[in-house]
């Protein structure tokens, strides 16, 4: 994680460059939503009605990688299936 996060908006002209980029993205991207994730448990037992209480907005290109994320969260980590995840998501990110 050191070497992700030592160099904030590394030189993308090069293939290197590039990779260190996507590599944050990815990173700060799922740890921001495993974070959410975690917290929303928290607070109500379950991720019942998650997608009726949380909207985050894309403003960059960087963050799309987000909507890939959450549905590996959700499939992956909470077991949900692909459809519960894809309205979720897509409710999620309007």
């Amino acid at each position: 994680a050191e070497s992700i996060s030592s160099v904030l908006y590394p030189d993308d002209r090069t293939y290197k460059g590039k990779e260190l980029r996507l590599k944050q993205q990815h990173f700060f991207v799922s740890a921001t939503l495993q974070d959410i994730l975690r917290r929303y448990t928290a607070q109500h037992g379950s991720l019942e009605n998650f997608s009726d209480k949380v909207a985050l907005q894309l403003n960059d290109t960087h963050p799309t990688i987000g909507i890939a994320e959450l549905m590996r969260l959700l499939m992956d980590v909470y077991k949900w299936g692909w459809t519960a995840s894809w309205e979720a998501t897509t409710k999620v990110f309007s």
